[in-house]
């Protein structure tokens, strides 16, 4: 997959699994595109989590965090 956007449920666990199905499917250069960070706490605890071993980004101003692989 070259874009991945996750935006389902917004629970701490679904996250989680969205997230490691995207890895996944991800390919090199690909992104990841996460809504409600920030706004939704299973979200934004989740990526919290993640970004302490993955680069991932705060689109400044708006709910979305990235990841470009």
């Amino acid at each position: 997959m070259d874009f991945v956007f996750v935006d389902g449920a917004h629970d701490y666990q679904s996250v989680r699994k969205d997230t490691e199905n995207a890895l996944r499917l991800l390919r090199p250069g690909g992104v990841i595109l996460w809504h409600d960070y920030g706004v939704a706490e299973g979200v934004t605890l989740c990526l919290n989590e993640l970004a302490k071993n993955l680069p991932l980004v705060w689109l400044k101003d708006t709910a979305f965090a990235c990841l470009i692989r």
